[in-house]
């Protein structure tokens, strides 16, 4: 994937995947995902909208915070909804690529887990 539109990374800062946008109008959009390596521990999060996925290649171990993993491999193609609450915890190899095609938004994504920092306190009226 060449020029990405935007990437996510992890707590230190190192990207753990690239976005690459293939069309967006009125809220839906088609991106290509390129992962490079997994979520940090403990660090599940949801999505802000009901989204189809399509692993194109490579694959990655998906892990729920009850602890259960799943294998997605090249042809694999799932729903996520903003429900979902997950973290990539390996590849499979060195990268993976996905199609993701996902309808307008609906929630804020929540982050889950002890691995996230704590967020800063809001100051209290007067402090």
């Amino acid at each position: 994937m060449t020029d990405p539109d935007g990437w996510r990374g992890d707590l230190d800062g190192n990207p753990t995947f690239f976005e690459k946008s293939l069309f967006s109008e009125g809220g839906y959009k088609i991106t290509l995902h390129r992962m490079v390596s997994a979520d940090d521990e403990d660090c599940f999060h949801s999505h802000p909208a009901i989204a189809f996925r399509c692993v194109l290649a490579g694959g990655y171990e998906e892990e729920f915070p009850d602890g259960r993993k799943e294998i997605r491999e090249p042809g694999y193609i799932g729903l996520v909804t903003p429900e979902t609450v997950h973290r990539i915890s390996r590849l499979l190899v060195g990268v993976s690529f996905s199609l993701w095609i996902r309808l307008p938004k609906t929630r804020d994504i929540k982050l889950i887990g002890n691995g996230w920092p704590p967020l800063p306190k809001t100051p209290k009226e007067g402090e």
